[in-house]
């Protein structure tokens, strides 16, 4: 598996010193049964505890309703939809590694949706990222990179209205990356994360945790920092 750490190196790693949670984009069209059991069996290895398998099912609507025209209805109900499957296939994953060992694994392993990560700790931080984007110019640019560089491998034209709704996917996700997540009272301090290439993400999101934003950085008050495994997907033929 070809993976690069950010915020954490392999010692650290291999001492099982955080819980990880592996974070699903809907948009990843390469994900099937080996690869998410190949994700859960690696993070089984590496976890301290528990491992969530995190769905970004409800962000990725605004994605329908800008490249399929999708209401947001129709959008939300797709994201709904598309989200329940792959949560079926991971539970199916978890039952089958259970057969093969003593573990209790569906309750080490807990696959959830974005709507059971939106403590008030996410929504505050959430909150603080928005004004960020709204009042830091050089910022914001930064975040639209993101939304431009993903336009151009959906090979749409985007107008800046369409660019703002976008931003709002890497908003709502760059909680979950600077500070972990937190589900039913356990936080998850790392990321596992399939993506196609390094898109710089986890470089900006080193640079808001060690104060590049500092207006940033006071109001979130980060104690337990996030740590980053980005694994590539470029070897894949679509």
């Amino acid at each position: 598996m070809d993976i690069k750490l950010f915020g954490i190196n392999e010692e650290e790693l291999n001492s099982k010193l955080f819980n990880i949670f592996i974070g699903i984009s809907l948009g990843n069209k390469f994900l099937n049964k080996e690869l998410a059991e190949e994700y859960l069996r690696f993070a089984l290895e590496k976890t301290k505890e528990k491992v969530v398998v995190l769905i970004a099912d409800e962000i990725d609507a605004i994605n329908w309703e800008i490249f399929r025209d999708f209401s947001k209805e129709d959008a939300l109900e797709k994201v709904k939809n598309k989200g329940e499957g792959l949560a079926e296939m991971f539970q199916n994953i978890i039952s089958k590694l259970e057969s093969e060992t003593n573990e209790n694994l569906h309750e080490k392993v807990r696959v959830i949706k974005w709507i059971d990560i939106k403590t008030k700790n996410f929504l505050t931080a959430e909150k603080f990222i928005v004004e960020e984007y709204e009042n830091n110019f050089e910022f914001k640019e930064r975040i639209l990179y993101f939304v431009d560089e993903y336009a151009k491998i959906r090979k749409k034209s985007v107008s800046d209205e369409e660019r703002d709704k976008l931003a709002s996917y890497i908003i709502a996700e760059l909680p979950t990356l600077i500070q972990g997540i937190e589900y039913d009272k356990d936080l998850y301090q790392i990321v596992f994360y399939p993506t196609y290439v390094s898109s710089g993400m986890s470089e900006f999101v080193l640079d808001i945790q060690n104060g590049v934003y500092p207006n940033l950085l006071e109001k979130l008050q980060i104690q337990k920092p996030g740590k980053m495994i980005e694994s590539y997907l470029n070897n894949f033929e679509k």
